[in-house]
């Protein structure tokens, strides 16, 4: 009986190591709602969703049996159940406890049969009792195996990734990004709110800090040689700074100062007042942002006052939410436009142009970016009313649609260089990251399309300013809730380098429709088929509440593509195109150059302020042999979840993460303890009526732990839309 034990396992050892081995990691592999999970360091990590599933595509040239293994890892949250869909058969099993992170085990879900086809390999999980489902190494297939062969997986034609209906990841290839962050000379690291330059190139930078300070960075070119020194402290919200003749001015709450050194000692001794006249109330939110400089005169914005939920102080003093231009030499300042809000972001182009980013609020529909001229308004609403407010509403050169590009808007830059040059960089706090704003002028009037630039910059990207030797810095800001992306805290140096990027250079409006150029040229055959494009438009509908709708919003029917002679232009034709309108267009996944390179960004938003009458897109008939593709059939969202991604991403999350407000996932039966519009706490249940007195009448009371900001969204909200919405925030378990 030994012996026949003994054969018998030596059978099984020689059958087992005969046996064929295919390893599924990181190669050719798909993610479906990602989330945070990500093939990293050799192995899945940030396996936190149970909706996230990794997908392999097979091709078998020959029926087999394969056993089914995956290589795992759990720390302290085993249990979760998991599962193997392949060749139409379903196995399931459990993540056990591996005692770290690193300290992979193999599981065996059991075996097999596959069929000669196509197959796909898909790892799910049903269950997550932690909070992680767990880090997977691979997946390892032991049998038949020489009969697989691992495919790559064909791109979903207009399928959400980064750079297209999803946020980007990555540092833009064009570009090269060093982190240069030094702690002040008290040990703290700097939060930048203010950069310029001195003629012998020191940095000089205005710190968010509870002393108000200004330092002095020199050899930022090499970190290993950096040095900062303080310059100049006490400064009341430093939220701007400018260098002119190598004279410093500081931008305070309440004042526009210039910082002197009287005795070359490289502090400062003297702070001199160059304006302090526009009146200032003890509100937390009457920041003042700039300055820019022009011809003897120094140009800033005011923010309006705002009570704890954004909304409208009232009333104002005087002046607030204004673009003000002070004389360098009296001090005295003029209003040269109203109607802003939190215009965190003011730029100067090589024309002298300036140019204002604004934050989504009441009358705010979206952020967006102005054009600063003289007596024009731009729609925020205060009491009393700002004379301009007379004025007709001037519109955006470009409005960026919450969430979906950006929710904070902060500094400007005009690029000088490179394939992008004089289009303009937009930083923002909340997103952080870059935009990129490609101009139009129309009846002497700007437009514009945005587009997605950079990702990954460490944090809120709240100030941009380009340094002697061409480079740029990029200054890093944050703080809790909606000002809380990523690293609070920093400094970047940008350089442009060598590479060109193939995407959209930028999308002009023509009279009878959209002229798309590109970086590259596309390869032979592409972009005259219909189907490499998806067009939709809406416009917005500005109310006293925070935010406002998209109104009227649709498909648009592309009738032609036709693509230049040099490749690098395809002219949609476009029926019905409307002046107050925006153009979203998305590009397939299939679209590629010359080179087969893919698109670093697919996806831009164009305010079409005016439609020109006489500038016409040319049509072209399209080559026999021209690449023709499959039409694509257009699920419809759910109706809620766009509302979600419109209106409430910014503060409640779907993944259980808090933010400004408390995640929707789990909310439904959730003990939570509320504080009432008189300050009393009690503890209830959330349920439905629950959530829809929080949607309908907020004021009510609000979430323990949680600021009381919740907009009242019952003005701007069918009844019918509000309980959809209510059913679908229910339903996420």
């Amino acid at each position: 009986m030994k012996y026949l034990i003994l054969s018998i396992a030596l059978i099984f050892q020689i059958a087992t190591s005969n046996a064929g081995e295919l390893k599924l990691a990181g190669e050719k592999h798909q993610v479906i709602n990602p989330s945070r999970l990500k093939f990293d360091q050799g192995r899945f990590r940030f396996w936190e969703d149970i909706n996230s599933k990794i997908i392999w595509n097979l091709e078998a040239k020959d029926a087999g049996t394969v056993e089914v293994i995956i290589m795992m890892a759990n720390e302290g949250f085993s249990g979760s159940e998991i599962y193997v869909d392949f060749a139409g058969r379903h196995l399931k099993g459990k993540v056990i406890e591996t005692g770290s992170w690193t300290t992979y085990q193999p599981v065996s879900l059991g075996e097999i049969q596959f069929k000669k086809g196509s197959h796909t390999l898909t790892v799910g999980a049903t269950s997550k009792p932690g909070r992680a489902v767990m880090d997977c190494q691979a997946v390892i297939l032991k049998g038949d195996t020489n009969a697989l062969t691992l495919v790559k997986p064909k791109p979903q034609p207009f399928s959400p990734r980064p750079g297209r209906l999803k946020r980007l990841r990555s540092i833009h290839p064009s570009i090269d990004v060093t982190d240069i962050s030094i702690k002040t000379p008290d040990g703290d690291q700097l939060k930048i709110n203010g950069i310029d330059f001195l003629s012998d190139g020191t940095m000089v930078v205005g710190a968010w800090e509870p002393t108000g300070s200004v330092y002095f960075i020199t050899n930022y070119q090499d970190k290993t040689k950096m040095s900062i020194k303080k310059f100049a402290t006490g400064i009341q919200e430093p939220l701007g700074l400018k260098v002119v003749d190598d004279k410093i001015y500081i931008l305070q709450k309440q004042e526009f100062t210039q910082l002197i050194d009287e005795d070359n000692d490289g502090v400062c001794d003297y702070y001199k007042c160059i304006c302090n006249s526009w009146e200032v109330s003890n509100n937390f939110h009457e920041f003042c942002f700039g300055p820019v400089y022009k011809d003897g005169h120094f140009y800033l914005a005011l923010a309006i006052a705002i009570e704890k939920g954004g909304a409208t102080t009232k009333p104002q003093v005087k002046d607030r939410g204004t673009f003000i231009k002070i004389d360098s030499k009296t001090g005295k300042y003029e209003v040269i436009a109203a109607g802003l809000r939190t215009p965190n972001g003011i730029g100067m182009l090589e024309s002298g142009d300036v140019f204002i980013s604004d934050n989504q609020g009441d009358y705010l529909p979206g952020s967006k970016v102005m054009h600063m001229q003289k007596d024009t308004f731009f729609n925020h609403k205060y009491t009393p009313l700002h004379p301009l407010a007379k004025e007709k509403v001037t519109p955006p050169v470009a409005w960026l649609p919450h969430v979906e590009i950006g929710n904070s808007p902060t500094d400007m830059l005009e690029i000088k260089q490179g394939p992008f040059k004089g289009d303009v960089l937009i930083g923002d706090i909340h997103h952080g990251g870059l935009r990129r704003l490609a101009l139009d002028k129309i009846n002497g009037t700007y437009q514009g399309t945005i587009f997605r630039f950079a990702q990954n910059l460490r944090g809120g990207t709240n100030r941009i300013r380009r340094a002697p030797d061409g480079s740029i810095a990029i200054g890093i800001n944050g703080s809790r809730g909606n000002w809380g992306h990523g690293k609070r805290d920093g400094l970047l140096m940008m350089k442009w380098n060598d590479k060109v990027t193939f995407e959209m250079k930028n999308v002009l409006v023509q009279s009878n429709g959209l002229e798309i150029e590109f970086t590259k040229p596309l390869k032979k055959g592409q972009g005259w088929d219909t189907n490499y494009y998806r067009l939709d438009t809406w416009k917005y509908k500005p109310t006293i509440n925070y935010g406002g709708p998209k109104i009227d919003q649709h498909s648009l029917t592309i009738k032609s593509a036709s693509v230049s002679k040099d490749r690098k232009t395809v002219f949609l034709e476009v029926d019905n195109l409307q002046p107050e309108y925006l153009a979203h267009l998305i590009l397939n996944e299939g679209l590629v150059s010359e080179n087969d390179d893919t698109l670093f960004t697919a996806e831009s938003w164009t305010t079409m302020n005016y439609i020109p009458a006489k500038r016409k897109g040319l049509i072209a008939k399209a080559p026999t042999d021209h690449i023709r593709l499959s039409a694509v059939t257009i699920k419809k969202e759910n109706p809620s979840l766009v509302l979600h991604r419109n209106m409430c991403a910014s503060c409640h999350t779907l993944d259980g993460k808090k933010l400004v407000g408390p995640s929707f996932k789990g909310l439904l039966g959730r003990k939570q303890t509320v504080i009432d519009s008189k300050g009393k706490e009690k503890q209830i249940t959330v349920d439905t009526d629950y959530i829809h007195q929080a949607i309908t009448n907020p004021g009510a009371f609000h979430p323990k732990g949680y600021q009381p900001i919740m907009p009242d969204l019952s003005k701007t909200m069918k009844e019918a839309e509000i309980k959809a919405l209510v059913e679908w925030i229910k339903s996420q378990k």
